[in-house]
């Protein structure tokens, strides 16, 4: 069970890590003008829409991953036998991850493309809300309701 729990932890560290890491290179390839910058600065119909998709990609899919994973633990997960439990603890957290990940990555490439502040707004609350979710083994012992051999 230790052995698992420790599989599952280092899993779920890698992908927050890789979260992080895709999120950099995306600002990097974007100074270093190696991704296509200001393609749209003058196109201000163009540059509401984007802007008007990221907000709304921001406004749904950060409480969506935040509240699909808490009614998931509760609904789902507390039913299952541990090792199904920590499938499913693992699959739901790599979910939430990829959830966050959506107005992060729209908020970098329409912030890159438009040359406005708004996307980098949406991207920076997507990177704290990603804060939420960083893996840890007392979380994830506390959100399985499994106790320490100490306790």
């Amino acid at each position: 069970m230790e052995k698992s729990i420790k599989k599952a932890v280092v899993l779920l560290c890698t992908a927050f890590v890789c979260f992080w890491l895709v999120a950099g290179v995306i600002v990097l390839l974007g100074e270093t003008d190696i991704m296509t910058v200001g393609l749209y600065a003058a196109d201000e119909s163009m540059a509401y829409i984007l802007e008007s998709a990221c907000i709304l990609a921001t406004a749904a899919c950060i409480p969506l991953s935040l509240k699909l994973f808490s009614v998931a633990m509760k609904r789902i997960v507390d039913k299952l036998t541990f090792p199904k439990a920590l499938q499913s603890y693992i699959l739901f957290s790599l979910l939430r991850l990829a959830f966050i990940f959506i107005p992060v990555y729209l908020g970098f490439a329409i912030y890159y493309l438009v040359l406005t502040k708004t996307g980098l707004l949406c991207a920076m609350i997507g990177l704290v809300a990603s804060l939420f979710c960083v893996p840890d083994t007392a979380r994830l012992r506390k959100e399985l309701y499994i106790s320490t051999d100490d306790e």
